[in-house]
């Protein structure tokens, strides 16, 4: 997939060298050609870990490796990445955030403020008996 396309493209997985000068030699001497592979902008990486949204497979998670995801049969899913599958899947992570609610709050909750209950609404007023 994504990986040989990258190293088809220049990509030195060693090196970590992603890009490399495109010459008219490159292309067979086609102008057009070099002028349609004009690359002014970075690819876009909404996680900020190095790898295109193009061919990270978790383009929303930080995943510098850009791991496959591998279950728990060691199944191998070379789609899919690590960081947003299985245990880091949203939905994994949202019932773990609401499993870990009632322990960071118990401490606020048994907290005694030590004060006394006065029983009543009185605010003071004098009634007129109007």
């Amino acid at each position: 997939g994504c990986e040989q396309a990258l190293i088809d493209a220049g990509y030195d997985p060693a090196n970590k060298v992603y890009a490399k000068k495109l010459t008219l030699a490159d292309v067979g001497g086609d102008e057009l050609a070099l002028w349609s592979n004009m690359c002014f902008l970075p690819q876009f990486d909404q996680d900020f870990d190095g790898i295109g949204d193009v061919c990270d497979l978790c383009p929303f998670a930080f995943d510098p490796n850009n791991e496959p995801y591998i279950n728990e049969n060691q199944r191998l899913f070379p789609d899919a990445g690590k960081y947003c599958n299985g245990a880091y899947d949203v939905d994994q992570l949202q019932k773990a955030i609401e499993l870990a609610q009632p322990l960071c709050y118990e401490a606020e909750g048994d907290t005694d403020t030590g004060g006394t209950d006065t029983g009543g609404t009185d605010t003071g007023g004098t009634d007129t008996g109007g």
